[in-house]
């Protein structure tokens, strides 16, 4: 199954330091949209996955996330704030004071979970999506890429679900075919 394949890959990204993000691409974004740009071709949509409205917040979820360059020392962390019952704002830090912020909520599809993402700086913005994954203490984040979505259009939330739901096995959803980058892990900051 391709989901336990998924997690021995994350077992082995979080033991191997040859998957660590090189320091070059840290120096101009924080830690996501550090991840918006490890896909070269993220998938950017007019609409969400679901509807807003209907999403449970994931008490898991909620804090902050950190992850460090292991070439230059510097953390970048992600910091999921509670905006409502449904949504939250995700602000996203670097030690150079570097500071996006996004609107976030979840979708679950089948058995994975999904962030749906967009930049509250502009109110144009697209959705971008990110699977998650909680994993021994840990937060793993897959972007969605465009591979599969070139000839799609969807009406609905629902019509583009659903096309999400049919490819969860198919590992261009994630653009692995194509040699794209690593899922990247964040962990709990030490509690003082």
């Amino acid at each position: 199954m391709e989901s336990q394949g998924w997690m021995a890959d994350t077992h082995h990204i979080m033991a191997s330091q040859s998957t660590r993000i090189p320091s070059r691409l840290f120096a101009p974004a924080s830690a996501l949209s550090l991840c918006l740009l490890l896909c070269a071709c993220p998938f950017a949509s007019d609409r969400p996955l679901s509807d807003p409205a209907n999403s449970v917040l994931d008490d898991e979820l909620a804090g902050v996330w950190r992850s460090q360059d292991p070439e230059s020392g510097e953390w970048h962390s992600i910091e999921f704030l509670p905006f409502d019952e449904h949504a939250y704002a995700a602000l996203s830090l670097d030690q150079g004071s570097k500071i996006d912020a996004f609107r976030a909520f979840t979708t679950t599809i089948g058995a994975e979970r999904f962030l749906n993402l967009r930049d509250l700086r502009d109110r144009g913005a697209s959705w971008n999506f990110l699977n998650y994954r909680l994993n021994e203490g840990r937060l793993v984040l897959r972007l969605i890429d465009d591979a599969l979505f070139e000839s799609a259009s969807f009406q609905t939330e629902e019509e583009l679900a659903r096309f999400v739901a049919q490819n969860l096995e198919n590992p261009l959803l994630y653009g692995k075919d194509e040699g794209r980058g690593p899922d990247m892990v964040l962990e709990r900051p030490p509690q003082p």
